[in-house]
């Protein structure tokens, strides 16, 4: 197969991705990305928000693979100072950075334990947790996750909440093995993002 007719198929699937984000933007429902390299992930979950109803509202980005499960959650939910409960002193977590647009958790399966349920509970409840003080955290949020794991071997094996798989995915986009020169496909993708779906 040619390089040419290589790049074709890419765009071509990269289209058709294209044209289900088109679809799957409008709505608030929560989005799993499976496969394609976290660039690719990120791209295409920045592409929903920009064509979400909440394209003013931020778009905040984690990689959760990156931390220890501890300051995962730390940064997700926040940190409150036990010296001083006033507004000023707290940290309200990235959930709250969000309200009102985008949270993009790459990595979900890094995620383990009470972290999981933290995050159901924002799905089922819309809130987040209740802070000593000040109590429900709002949260408005559009969550959108990716990895290249196999969530449902996760929860067969005890380590996903079978509950919270099925909240995070109302919708889902899988990237396909599109070619062996990832920078190819992040080019072409970078390409087609600039120019509304078909």
């Amino acid at each position: 197969m040619s390089s040419i007719m290589a790049s074709s198929e890419v765009e071509r699937d990269l289209r058709t991705l294209l044209n289900q984000i088109q679809r799957i933007a409008p709505s608030d429902a929560s989005v799993l990305i499976r496969g394609g390299t976290d660039s690719i992930r990120k791209a295409f979950a920045s592409k929903i928000h920009a064509l979400s109803s909440r394209h003013n509202a931020p778009f905040v980005a984690l990689d959760c693979d990156s931390r220890n499960h501890a300051e995962l959650e730390r940064q997700l939910f926040g940190t409150q100072s036990e010296i001083d409960d006033s507004k000023d002193s707290n940290n309200h977590g990235l959930i709250i950075a969000a309200h009102g647009g985008t949270l993009f958790l790459d990595a979900i399966e890094a995620c383990r334990g009470r972290l999981q349920l933290r995050l159901h509970r924002v799905l089922d409840q819309g809130r987040s947790y209740e802070r000593k003080g000040i109590g429900s955290m709002s949260a408005n949020v559009r969550l959108i996750v990716g990895t290249v794991c196999d969530l449902e071997e996760l929860v067969l094996a005890g380590k996903f909440l079978d509950n919270l798989l099925y909240s995070i995915s109302a919708a889902t986009l899988r990237i396909p093995l599109l070619c062996e020169r990832q920078e190819e496909v992040v080019q072409t993708v970078e390409h087609l993002l600039q120019t509304p779906p078909q």
